[in-house]
């Protein structure tokens, strides 16, 4: 049965294009096939709209809100290749000629993006029929100026319901329905929501320390970049940072060159030594000679490395997923020095995401769904661990990444999609996992346990304990912070009910670094 709205939208093409549809015999079935009616309703009219941050074809990334916060409505197509009515809208020309007037090269007050929404179809559907797989009506790339983006999680997010489907997007963040309209028709829709756009506004869209990893793990040398979005109505000539280390300027950057309405550019200060923990700032303080419409100040916090792993061995265990090839890690000493690396060398330290159609093959590469362990030598009190993805998807489960203590014990556990790079630093605990120090008589019962679990510890001095448990992969499941305990004999209660079965690891740490743990079994 046809719903209202498929004959609706049926007949606004057939008003649309009378032309096309009267000219080609079968057109009128191909319109009733390129409708895709699912059982979700299409988000109404004044719904919030659904926030999200894609690459485009030429490999800018773009996030919806940043979009929309600087008071421009955006006009969101959402179509499938293989649509005969979605190629006629986009080679009618509308959405062109209202970007040209209206989008970045034009007076600058709104955006345009299309979305391919058939996670069916694959890339090279976009570019014509070479390669194409789900079908094409043609090469929609060429002579498209404004941002396409193939991806199908965003059709789903906004439950697009057939293609085409034209949004408005308030920069209030609701949408509206508005169908495939000419440009002067999206112009009168688009025009009253306008924000309030400042001339000279530059905003940091990503700050990027340039550091192996966060943590400190002894001096690192870092360079400092963030990519700055020209959202002002002006094209930005210069620009002003500082660059500010626990709240003292270190760096001032002056730049000079050509940033387009909404275009972005990565700006990269000068290399300097971190050798503690602390706060490093980036901020633009003036745009094309003078301050900065909107305050732009983005920062990162190098920490202390937590205190883990007991002995100057540790172990790697790696559980590889069907895309082995794409893996590789490696460790660092606390002088930046390579203590061990694994996996595929073709992809290195800087290959996470490099490899989208999957990483080369190689001799040192990981085989799939395998088995592999490896020992680090640790000649330091920290040391800090690289785990690159060449595709830029991380693990598959099952597959997953444990650190352990050469008795055994996880101290960390590394699944799922971790996307193109993970890096964390650890330092050594004074205390091992056995040692008792502050903690002594540490039992849990009953072991194994079903429901509830009793942990009982004796604490040789006031102090605040934290509580950790954690599962045979090294995840937290459970976790109090910070209470206060007097000294002597303690008891907690554990919920485990809701944990699956299997081994798990109790952790309790005083906030000096002494610690204690103990394994146990969940079995109900």
């Amino acid at each position: 049965m046809v719903t209202f709205a498929r004959h609706i939208l049926v007949l606004s093409l057939i008003f649309l294009f009378p032309t096309y549809f009267f000219m080609k015999k079968l057109l009128l079935l191909a319109v009733f096939c390129c409708l895709t009616f699912l059982t979700q309703a299409q988000l109404p009219n004044g719904a919030t709209a659904p926030n999200f941050t894609a690459v485009d074809l030429n490999g800018r990334t773009w996030t919806l809100y940043d979009i929309l916060e600087s008071g421009r409505p955006v006009i969101m197509d959402v179509s499938a290749t293989w649509c005969g009515p979605c190629w006629s809208y986009h080679n009618g020309g509308a959405l062109e000629t209202f970007y040209a007037a209206h989008g970045p090269e034009g007076d600058g007050k709104a955006m345009v993006m299309f979305v391919e929404g058939d996670g069916s179809t694959n890339l090279n559907c976009l570019y014509g029929s070479a390669g194409c797989v789900g079908g094409t009506q043609g090469n929609w790339v060429q002579g498209t100026p404004y941002p396409i983006l193939d991806n199908a999680d965003i059709a789903n997010a906004y439950n697009i319901a057939y293609f085409p489907t034209v949004y408005l997007i308030n920069p209030n963040k609701t949408v509206s329905e508005i169908g495939p309209l000419g440009a002067t028709a999206l112009w009168t829709n688009a025009s009253p929501l306008v924000g309030n756009i400042p001339q000279n506004w530059g905003k940091i869209s990503k700050f990027d320390a340039g550091a192996r990893t966060l943590e400190f793990c002894g001096t690192q040398t870092i360079t400092p970049s963030f990519d700055v979005t020209n959202f002002g109505t002006s094209e930005i000539t210069t620009l002003e940072a500082e660059l500010r280390w626990n709240g003292t300027v270190i760096q001032t950057l002056e730049f000079e060159g050509d940033i387009k309405v909404l275009d972005l550019e990565n700006i990269v200060f000068d290399a300097f030594d971190v050798t503690s923990v602390g706060t490093l700032t980036a901020e633009i303080t003036k745009v094309n000679g003078v301050e900065n419409s909107q305050a732009s100040v983005s920062e990162v916090n190098f920490v202390a490395p937590p205190t883990t792993y007991k002995t100057n061995q540790v172990e790697v265990r790696i559980r590889t997923d069907n895309n082995a090839k794409d893996i590789y890690w490696a460790a660092y000493d606390d002088n930046n020095v390579l203590i061990a690396e694994g996996g595929n060398l073709l992809v290195g330290p800087n290959g996470g995401g490099q490899f989208p159609g999957g990483a080369p093959s190689d001799p040192s590469a990981y085989p799939n769904n395998a088995n592999r362990r490896d020992t680090l030598n640790i000649p330091a009190t920290c040391f800090s661990f690289v785990l690159v993805d060449g595709t830029g998807n991380g693990l598959v489960a099952p597959g997953n990444i444990r650190l352990l203590n050469m008795d055994g014990t996880n101290f960390r556990g590394i699944s799922g999609n971790y996307g193109a790079r993970f890096s964390e630093a650890f330092a050594e605990s004074t205390v091992g996992t056995n040692d008792v120090n502050h903690f002594s008589s540490l039992t849990v019962a009953p072991n194994p346990a079903a429901e509830t679990m009793i942990v009982s510890y004796d604490l040789g001095v006031t102090a605040k304990v934290n509580l950790t448990v954690m599962n045979a992969i090294g995840q937290v499941v459970y976790e109090r912070k910070g209470a206060f305990a007097a000294s002597g004999e303690q008891q907690s209660e554990i919920s485990v009910a809701q944990y699956a079965n299997g081994l798990y690891y109790l952790q309790l740490k005083a906030e000096d670094g002494s610690m204690v743990a103990k394994p146990f079994v969940v079995a109900h």
